[in-house]
């Protein structure tokens, strides 16, 4: 085991040789002595001792103000020795925060049990604050927003993530605040608080965040876990508090809600439409076997077609519905160009460019536009505007056709929405809705003038 260096410093030669043999036979290695404290602060950076043994009175800096120097750089215990201490000299060593004093002239009995304990203490010290930062970094590195708080509502601690989430300068500004004032902006107490609770039932609450908690933290929402804290008497002394982000967690229940929703729709559609057309058809078949009248036949076909239409729209619901893919930068009018390539007998005219975020449902919103005005508004011309609008790129589907009633506008991008000579269900375009709520965008319809209906798109454009 490595003895103990020790650094002595005396500006009385015999006395520092005298301390030197005493703390060799001591079993302690003096590795140097210093007669000045410029001296002492040199012999530090050289060689750091485990402990300083230092005089008080000496020519130059004297051995206070070596030890304030030491003692802010360096992590070393220092022990003063003085044949004189007055009550000026003792409150400046406080602010060394000395390990013990020894009055000369001292005997070989005080200075092992004086030096021994301030190794001991200074080892204490040393694991204490060594424990203290690996509480510190646990503390700072688990990702729910955690705070500490008195009885009276003051922030006694508060860890590195719930700083950056409310955008706080640092820990030290907001400790000793009321956590209602820094984190709420509040000048009392916040309803429902889980703290409070704590304080009332001296056991755990919970309760989710509330629209205050979330415009506080950019719509974020939390799961709030308050807990007491006691003291060794088992008093209740304060609380800590942790604040879970359950964002994501909700809004994945939120789209599943949406999902199962859109699911049931989609049954019941089938149920229904479908049910009723093989009905039709039945009904269709058997007369044609009496009668033998074409048309029938023709009827029936056509109910077919319209069955398996409807099949490919459920199909293409329930894909949109069933997928959350990411969104990634577009070119408008080469989405465009590619859909238009699937209708050869329509005359297209195609201006204007953006760039927007979406995702490959954007192709199917526009085909089902322009299939929309091709199939019901029985036009054989298109145009296609795309251009910018405010921090929006609008896309805007003009045709010539049949237009749409003023009445029905509102009506037409809802999933009950029924229209046509067929009672035709306008799913296509509650399609065309939901695609574009996920981009953060809309739609809506405008007459063409002299005749026929415009769509218009608004997306989120890129810069």
């Amino acid at each position: 085991m490595a003895k103990t260096k020790i650094l002595v410093v005396e500006d009385e030669t015999i006395t520092a040789k005298d301390m030197q043999k005493m703390l060799n036979d001591l079993g302690y290695d003096v590795s140097a002595i210093a007669a000045s404290g410029e001296e002492a602060i040199k012999k530090v950076e050289e060689n750091t001792p485990d402990l300083i043994l230092m005089d008080i009175i000496l020519k130059g800096m004297d051995g206070i103000e070596a030890a304030g120097k030491i003692h802010d750089h360096f992590d070393i215990p220092i022990i003063y020795f003085t044949a004189f201490m007055d009550e000026e000299r003792l409150e400046r060593t406080k602010n060394t925060e000395p390990f013990g004093y020894i009055i000369k002239p001292y005997v070989e009995e005080e200075l092992r049990p004086t030096i021994e304990m301030a190794l001991q203490r200074d080892g204490l010290e040393k694991a204490l604050r060594a424990a203290h930062r690996k509480i510190r970094a646990t503390f700072d590195s688990i990702p729910d927003n955690m705070s500490m708080v008195d009885r009276d509502y003051n922030l006694t601690d508060v860890n590195e993530t719930l700083i950056k989430v409310f955008g706080l300068p640092d820990r030290d500004s907001v400790l000793g605040r009321k956590c209602f004032e820094v984190l709420k902006g509040r000048k009392d107490i916040c309803p429902n608080c889980a703290v409070a609770e704590v304080y009332k039932t001296k056991a755990p609450a919970y309760r989710t965040s509330t629209a205050e908690d979330e415009v506080a933290t950019g719509g974020r929402n939390f799961e709030l876990f308050a807990y007491p804290v006691l003291d060794e008497h088992k008093n209740l002394v304060g609380a800590v508090e942790f604040a879970r982000d359950i964002t994501e967690h909700k809004k994945s229940e939120e789209e599943l809600k949406t999902h199962r929703e859109h699911i049931k729709l989609i049954n019941k559609i089938l149920r229904h439409d479908i049910i009723n057309n093989l009905s039709v058809i039945n009904s269709a078949l058997r007369l044609y076997e009496r009668t033998k009248d074409e048309e029938l036949l023709e009827e029936a076909s056509a109910y077919v077609n319209k069955s398996v239409e409807l099949i490919n729209r459920m199909r293409e619901l329930e894909i949109f519905i069933s997928s959350h893919r990411g969104l990634k930068l577009y070119s408008v009018t080469e989405i465009v160009k590619g859909v238009i390539e699937g209708y050869p007998a329509i005359t297209f005219n195609v201006e204007g460019e953006c760039q927007v975020l979406a995702d490959e449902s954007l192709s199917s919103v526009i085909d089902n536009l322009i299939r929309n005005a091709v199939v019901h508004g029985k036009t054989d011309r298109i145009d296609i505007k795309i251009g910018d609008r405010d921090e929006y790129c609008e896309i805007r589907i003009a045709d010539y056709g049949i237009g749409i009633a003023d009445e029905i506008k509102e009506q037409i991008f809802e999933e009950s929405f029924l229209y046509g000579e067929t009672g035709s269900r306008g799913l296509g375009l509650y399609i065309v809705k939901k695609v574009m709520e996920t981009y953060d965008g809309h739609v809506h319809v405008e007459d063409n003038r002299p005749r026929g209906a415009v769509f218009v798109l608004a997306l989120k454009r890129m810069r």
